[in-house]
């Protein structure tokens, strides 16, 4: 597709230089500003493995703009977009946001969320010209200070196995009130993930606490972090995140985790344990 001497195309998997170009123009973008793109690589957890959802806008042979769609839910889609400095005000933006959404229709995608750093001045006019409610924020915090202090207790841990997956299923559905169906895929997914492993924390022969973590060159992210709402308010949660990052190796790698600012309670844990604010993401309904 051509508009107004750009070409757009998209991709439901690029190729390895694709994603190069795509990375290389996040990094103009981001640059020394302290601003998060929030531009989406892992989408191994998407629903709808055929989707396009990457969408990319060129001038010649320079990738200007891109956006990328993240859903793992069949319902709902995050749309990410960054356009480069000397490239805005072109309507790249627009366009590339109306692309992801017919995409998004298509699929029928119900829910349309545009997501942007709240740094962002020209992310800010862009929202306001495009969405229309503001939701809620994603917080991404990192571990500052080295690791919380180890704890003794009940919470026994270990490296998460396919016989776990219907019981870890269960724990994400009651912990974030998701659809069974869903909550199931989600963890098989998770699981066969590249650089992605999970763990589940057990107190006598109870299954209690799940979560994720994720490696990339740069960071250890710690991701889907549930505990069954039946052994909630013990101290569980605690001692789980607590083990778990005991237990991962003494790398250097920065460790982050991502919350939602209606979680009050599991914001307060994060903070408790050493975790500082490093973005605040807006979300938007489009």
């Amino acid at each position: 597709m051509c508009k107004d001497g750009f070409e757009f195309v998209s991709y439901s998997s690029p190729t390895a230089a694709v994603l190069q170009e795509i990375e290389a123009l996040v990094e103009s973008v981001e640059g020394g500003t302290g601003i998060v793109s929030a531009i989406s690589f892992d989408h191994v957890l998407n629903c709808d493995k055929e989707m396009d959802c990457y969408f990319l806008a060129y001038a010649g042979s320079l990738l200007v703009g891109a956006a990328t769609v993240f859903a793992p839910k069949a319902d709902e889609g995050e749309i990410a977009l960054c356009v480069r400095a000397d490239h805005r005000r072109c309507g790249i933006g627009s366009a590339l946001l109306a692309h992801a959404i017919e995409v998004l229709d298509r699929h029928r995608v119900a829910s349309r969320i545009l997501i942007c750093d709240a740094k962002s001045v020209s992310g800010a006019s862009f929202v306001r010209t495009h969405a229309t409610t503001e939701l809620f924020s994603e917080y991404t915090m990192g571990l500052s200070g080295g690791l919380p202090a180890n704890v003794e207790g009940d919470v026994a841990i270990r490296v998460a196995t396919d016989a776990d997956v219907p019981r870890m299923a269960e724990i994400c559905a009651a912990a974030y009130g998701d659809p069974m169906a869903e909550s199931r895929q989600f963890i098989e997914t998770s699981m066969i993930a590249v650089q992605r492993e999970g763990y589940v924390g057990s107190v006598g022969t109870d299954l209690v606490a799940v979560c994720f973590i994720s490696t990339s060159a740069g960071a250890r992210s710690v991701n889907t972090v549930a505990v069954d709402p039946r052994f909630q308010g013990r101290g569980y949660g605690r001692e789980f995140l607590t083990k778990i990052l005991h237990a991962q190796p003494r790398d250097g790698l920065k460790v982050v985790l991502d919350v939602n600012s209606t979680n009050a309670n599991a914001f307060r844990l994060y903070v408790r344990l050493g975790f500082e604010i490093l973005s605040d993401i807006r979300y938007y309904r489009v």
